[in-house]
């Protein structure tokens, strides 16, 4: 019994290890691999069947396979990999192989490239031929020696166990100008010949030359690809003489990766030139590629590239240049014989790649110290006018090129004149400003946009505004006007100015707290040489002055009426009152005929010296010739500010008086509301926009409500008192945010809701800013309706 058991035991095992051969075996539906297709090494001593031959050796299952044909693989377990091997026996050839699956959601395939011989020497660390890491994609090498080659796929993950992976390989015939891998074998380039080349393998190489016969000549090259692709081909140049003295180790001196685009390098000197065009490095490209170079002749002022070769410009005198290589630079000179004086340079040429154009301005003290590594004083692009005002007179050198590699072959117009300076330069900046005075107009004008006019004014008393105006004679054009302190000045020279404005905005009136000296900056986006006009003036403050702060509030006396002005957009009147008792009532009015802009608002001195500019006002109103009330819960110190956007030069009036509140004060919350009964009469006041009395009352059987007043009848049809119905447990729920059951207005003469059993609050506010001088009965009357 017992060796019945073994036998069959080890039959299981024998057949569970079949199984698991056979699950192993390469699927190959595609294409039958036959006994005489098989590549065989001199290890091989297995018997092989006509279907399928095992090579033993160190490449386990090594499958030759064909030029043209598609095979399959199927992967049953992960991290595995399959040998293949093919032959190769003419040079000339560049072998394309591609996998593809149709799940394309599979990933973590790798296919490899090795020389059978460096496979023998160094197994596993042969080098790498090319190696293919996409899907449904292709990988190309150019076949540089003959003989046997091995592609080992294999697969990372699980993503591609038990997907079919198709594959194949097929040699594609290089192009005929092969073979140019080497800058020894250079193909010689005839000028506007089209090369019709093919670069579709990694390690594809193609050189050639093109021969410059004279100095300063450009050479332009471009690579044509018809079909929309994202590959690059690169494009590397040499100089022979570097080709000779350091062969693979010389450094190129120009470089590009673009299709269908013109490349150009301009030569100081007569030479021959190597184009090396290769693949990115990302992969190999697949298209042809047409591949075209001729000479550009230079224009009749080269040899102009360096500054110290520079071509001395006359004003109002044209020249004509061209940007004939991305590397081409043209130097020129100007000269100004006056400080002062703006340059009206003018750069034109019809051709879209003009707006590539840069002109960078040196002074020649700086080209002179510097030289190359110079910064430019002034930078101006694109066709067309360019006015630079130049403090200095000297010599002044223009740099001319493009951005961008760009080339312009097209003709282009170079010329300057000279602008004479206005009466007043130079002055720009502080320290060279004119001195003007009140009440006088000063001319100026500014003809660059660089251009800058300072002036400066002296201020001898305090407290004084400032009122400045202007005239712009262009039409369209306006200026920018900076005013600065001359401490500002002396302490940060970069200063943040007082105030700006611009002349659309003008007059412009502002309050200088302090007597001194003072500068105004000129500036405009626009081009200005028609003459303008600037005009000051000096406006004397009011006698409350200075009152600009809390610091210095003057005190507001109660039933005195008081004239102030607002002498410029940040004056601000401050006055200070006295809250005799807990409760107190403000009513102030404000009074004026003509420019009515100030606002009022109310701050208490507790609270501005807790929190300075962040204070909160308590109050807040712009209402003119009505008197208006404000309510104060806490006797105290208490400001008024008085402020506008606006000056406010003709006087305005305040006059305020205090008055007590009614005898249900204290009642400004709903916790302090004031117990009262259904049905009786409740005099009281609501004393301030901002004074609120609450009641409240209980029910008791009672199902439903209304309310009723007395009120003078001059107010009895306006919207003067609003009462709010609350719910006890919207409160204690709630708090200020809870929604009123009910609300009505004392213009709303019918009035009744339905009620439940509890505790009811009624609020009572005023709707208006304006002041009451009238007694307010309320009653809420509370009664049982039956249906």
């Amino acid at each position: 019994m017992k060796r019945h058991i073994v036998s069959i035991t080890v039959l299981i095992v024998v057949l569970a290890f079949c199984v698991a051969v056979l699950k192993g075996q390469v699927n190959t539906s595609h294409d039958v691999v036959t006994h005489q297709m098989r590549y065989q090494t001199n290890e091989a001593e297995v018997e092989i069947s006509d279907q399928q031959t095992m090579i033993k050796g160190a490449w386990d299952n090594a499958l030759r396979i064909y030029n043209d044909r598609t095979y399959s693989v199927i992967f049953n377990s992960s991290f595995t990999e399959r040998w293949y091997a093919l032959d190769v026996s003419t040079l000339g050839k560049s072998l394309s192989f591609s996998i593809s699956c149709d799940d394309e959601s599979v990933t973590g395939v790798i296919a490899s490239l090795y020389l059978k011989e460096d496979i023998d020497e160094y197994g596993n660390n042969a080098t790498r031929l090319m190696n293919l890491y996409s899907l449904n994609k292709s990988a190309t090498y150019k076949i540089k020696e003959t003989g046997t080659y091995y592609i080992k796929i294999s697969i990372i993950g699980n993503s591609a166990v038990g997907n079919e992976l198709k594959f194949g390989y097929t040699l594609v015939t290089n192009d005929v100008y092969e073979d140019n891998d080497t800058w020894q074998k250079a193909v010689s380039i005839t000028q506007g010949k089209e090369y019709d080349i093919d670069i579709s393998a990694a390690n594809d190489t193609d050189w050639f030359k093109i021969t410059l016969l004279k100095n300063n000549q450009s050479y332009q090259y471009i690579l044509k690809n018809e079909i929309a692709t994202n590959s690059k081909a690169q494009v590397f140049v040499y100089k022979e003489e570097d080709l000779k003295k350091y062969d693979d180790s010389a450094q190129s001196i120009f470089f590009s990766d673009e299709f269908n685009k013109y490349f150009t390098y301009k030569s100081e000197e007569s030479t021959t030139y190597y184009l090396k065009i290769v693949p990115p490095v990302q992969g190999s490209i697949m298209n042809k590629i047409t591949f075209i170079a001729d000479i550009i002749e230079p224009d009749a002022m080269e040899n102009n590239d360096v500054f110290d070769k520079a071509v001395m410009l006359e004003p109002d005198m044209s020249k004509t240049l061209t940007i004939s290589a991305s590397n081409d630079i043209d130097w020129f000179m100007i000269k100004t014989d006056k400080p002062g004086q703006t340059v009206r340079l003018s750069l034109i040429n019809p051709s879209t790649a003009a707006q590539k154009l840069n002109c960078w301005w040196y002074s020649n003290e700086k080209i002179m110290t510097y030289r190359e590594t110079a910064s430019p004083e002034y930078k101006s692009s694109g066709s067309g006018y360019t006015y630079i005002y130049l403090e200095e007179a000297s010599v002044y050198y223009l740099k001319i090129f493009t951005e961008d590699k760009s080339v312009i072959k097209t003709p282009i117009d170079l010329s300057y004149s000279i602008i004479g300076a206005d009466k007043n330069e130079p002055n720009n900046s502080y320290s060279e400003a004119h001195n003007i005075t009140s009440l006088r107009e000063t001319s100026f004008t500014l003809p660059a946009l660089n251009d800058e006019d300072w002036f400066a004014i002296d201020i001898t008393k305090s407290n004084q505004a400032i009122r400045i105006d202007t005239s712009i004679s262009k039409t369209g054009a306006s200026v920018d006007v900076s005013f600065y302190s001359l401490n500002d000045m002396q302490s940060y020279g970069e200063a943040i100015p007082l105030f700006s404005f611009n002349s659309k905005h003008a007059p412009y009136i502002y309050l200088l707290n302090d007597p001194g000296k003072y500068y105004m900056k000129i500036t405009s986006d626009t081009i200005i040489s028609d003459e303008c006009t600037l005009y000051y003036s000096l406006i004397d403050s009011d006698r409350n002055e200075p009152n600009n702060s809390a610091e210095k509030a003057t005190i507001l006396e109660q039933g005195v009426k008081t004239g102030f002005t607002l002498s410029g957009q940040n004056d601000e009147d401050w006055f200070e009152i006295e809250i005799q008792n807990d409760g107190d009532v403000l009513e102030y009015i404000i009074e004026a005929k003509y420019n009515r802009y100030a606002e009022v608002q109310i701050y208490s001195k507790d609270e501005l010296n807790k929190y300075d500019e962040y204070a909160n006002p308590l109050f807040t109103s712009s209402v003119y010739d009505e008197s208006i009330t404000c309510k104060f819960e806490k006797a105290g110190a208490y400001y008024i500010k008085l402020s506008s956007d606006k000056p406010i030069l003709d006087i305005t009036y305040i006059t305020y008086s205090l008055s007590n509140s009614d005898a249900y004060e204290n009642n400004d919350t709903w916790q302090d509301a004031v117990l009262i009964e259904r049905n009786k009469d409740i005099k009281f006041t609501i004393s301030a926009s901002n004074d609120v009395d609450w009641f409240k009352m209980e029910n008791k059987g009672m199902n439903n409500m209304s309310f009723s007043y007395k009120i003078p009848n001059t107010f009895m049809a306006k919207n003067i008192i609003g009462v709010f119905v609350y719910r006890e447990i919207d409160l204690l729920n709630y708090g200020l945010r809870a929604e009123p059951i009910y609300s009505v207005k004392t213009a709303d003469l019918s009035n009744m809701f339905e009620i439940e059993e509890g505790t009811y609050y009624f609020k009572i506010v005023s709707l208006s800013d304006v002041a009451f001088e009238y007694e307010f009965t309320f009653k809420a009357n509370m009664f049982y309706m039956q249906q």
